[in-house]
């Protein structure tokens, strides 16, 4: 690995060096590359086939884009800008269509008007109308031909209602970045033809307010949303939503150094969803494991800064997981692109080519490329292929480093636990032996049996209540509305606070216990990959349906 660009974008583009652009994206197979910004010089993207050739596409009208993205299958390149949505097909440069999506919006907008998404298959758009009045109506369109699919309607300032679709395309979050009292909705897009009440709300802590709801994040499946508060000192704690129950799970505490700015997004989990790679604002990014809400990992570069040093609010950290998920790729204020191994911490790679910081990243959906863009006005293509992730010492774990491994399984600290799912992946066969020994498949309990222990709560001796506490823990979150119910038929204070405190472990984002440890076994599992790693994995699959053994081993073998 040399470190060195695979190939930089055209010469012609270093001209724009006195201007940056805002966007960067790589094509899903990796073989073209769009440039654009709302500065003059980048109005006009700038299409890179990687082959070195610039496509030049023709539009009928001074672009001022906000968003890029292509369609799945490579062929058309998809611009929005605040008023129309233009459709190019990428081998040609040929505008295909080219639509107004304010059309029915006789309120004036200002050019600050950023109400849009494009859902991630490249195939609704949705976007903001305003009557003037302070009303917002969201339309969802066919991306491609214009044609209107359905509307909501939501009472916010259009001018700073955000929106953002869940990974599948199936779920539409919208949210205000200045509301007095944040909230997120959660419509349903399939049912937008016929549906004007959101599916779900979550409602923002009001300790959040002061800086301002700046973006959401959905995990892969789309089960968990951060709200992203941003401000000039960056966010001090993320809540974590569930955006099924639409109840707040858990809050990740996130360390604030010397600033940082007011950005769209600066969290991004990784492919499995396990874990959120968290911009520190100050040159490091936490990679941090949701279930113990603890950084597993921290990347990059963290100089002590000047006494009194305020950072420019654009300059910042761009950072990205490979599809695979095995590495990450980090590039910033140093003016490098570096890549690490996720499980052994390792730096595996450092490219040097900028001049100046980074600003933004793009990883080829195919794991081969990496393109950046800095503000030394270029943009280069790094080859990511040959990038080889470092395996874990292989070695055979005696039944003493077994259980230390697997003890530590169960332990809060993050950063130990991550270690010991690396020592227990390098013995594969060992591993899923010892797993499949202590992990078993999650049993169908009857309802009687539940409610015969949660009557046990508040028998007279302590210990029959223990053994209830403990075996109702076993069972898992499947006793959830037997709990609600037990709470509503006022019970003693003690028996109260048992079930709320059962009730706050089977629903909150941070699992202790034997449940952590089942769960970070089942990633032993899924890394070590192998048949019979597989064979425990498809046993636990097939556990009682909805406990969080069964839900993680089906998940794992899904990916």
């Amino acid at each position: 690995m040399t470190g060195k660009p695979l190939r930089p974008a055209p010469k012609a583009l270093r001209k724009y060096a006195a201007q940056l652009p805002e966007h960067v994206s790589l094509s899903p197979d990796g073989k073209t590359m769009v440039l654009a910004g709302m500065a003059t010089e980048w109005r006009a993207p700038k299409l890179i086939d990687l082959g070195g050739k610039e496509i030049t596409l023709r539009n009928n009208a001074p672009l001022d884009l906000r968003s890029l993205q292509f369609t799945p299958d490579c062929k058309n390149l998809l611009g929005v800008q605040w008023h129309s949505v233009q459709n190019w097909e990428i081998a040609t440069g040929r505008e295909l269509t080219s639509f107004d999506v304010l059309a029915n919006s006789p309120g004036q907008i200002n050019g600050w008007f950023e109400c849009f998404a494009v859902s991630p298959d490249g195939k609704v758009l949705a976007h903001g109308e305003s009557d003037g009045t302070g009303r917002c109506d969201v339309s969802l369109r066919d991306a491609t031909s214009g044609k209107e699919m359905g509307k909501i309607n939501v009472d916010r300032d259009v001018q700073w209602t955000r929106l953002r679709f869940s990974h599948d395309g199936k779920t539409l979050a919208i949210f205000n970045g200045f509301d007095f009292e944040p909230k997120i909705e959660l419509f349903d897009v399939a049912a937008a033809k016929n549906r004007t009440k959101p599916k779900a709300v979550l409602v923002v802590d009001g300790k959040l307010r002061s800086d301002g709801l700046q973006s959401v994040v959905f995990s892969p499946d789309g089960k968990t949303l951060l709200a992203y508060c941003g401000g000039r000192n960056g966010p001090t704690t993320v809540p974590v939503f569930d955006t099924t129950s639409a109840k707040q799970i858990g809050t990740l505490a996130l360390p604030v150094t010397h600033g940082g700015g007011e950005f769209p997004e600066r969290a991004v989990f990784s492919p499995d969803g396990r874990c959120v790679a968290v911009d520190l604002y100050d040159g490091t990014v936490a990679i941090i494991e949701m279930a113990a809400a603890k950084p597993r990992r921290i990347f990059g570069n963290n100089p002590p800064p000047p006494k009194g040093f305020v950072p420019p609010s654009d300059v910042y950290t761009s950072f990205a997981f490979s599809p695979d998920g095995h590495l990450f790729v980090q590039a910033g204020a140093d003016n490098t692109v570096r890549i690490w191994d996720i499980l052994t911490g390792k730096e595996l790679a450092v490219f040097k080519g900028h001049t100046q910081p980074v600003y933004t990243l793009a990883y080829a959906p195919d794991g081969k490329t990496i393109a950046t863009v800095s503000q030394d006005g270029t943009g280069l293509i790094w080859d990511a292929s040959k990038i080889k992730r470092l395996a874990w010492p292989a070695k055979a774990l005696q039944a003493g480093d077994l259980e230390k491994a697997w003890q530590t399984l169960i332990e809060m600290d993050a950063v130990n636990a991550f270690s010991a799912i690396g020592d227990l992946a390098a013995a594969p066969k060992d591993a899923a032996v010892w797993i499949k020994e202590r992990v078993k498949p999650a049993v169908v309990v009857e309802q009687k049996r539940i409610d015969e222990l949660i009557g046990q709560l508040d028998d007279k001796q302590f210990k029959v209540r223990e053994k209830a506490n403990i075996e109702l823990l076993k069972i898992s979150e499947r006793i959830v509305p037997s709990l609600d119910k037990a709470l509503t038929a006022n019970p003693t204070l003690e028996v109260k606070m048992r079930l709320e405190d059962l009730r706050g472990k089977m629903t909150g984002m941070v699992l202790q216990g034997e449940r952590l440890r089942n769960v970070r076994a089942i990633e032993v599992l899924e890394r070590i990959g192998t048949p019979e790693a597989r064979q425990v994995l498809e046993a636990l699959a097939a556990g009682a349906p909805g406990a969080l053994v069964t839900t993680s081993a089906q998940a794992a073998l899904h990916r």
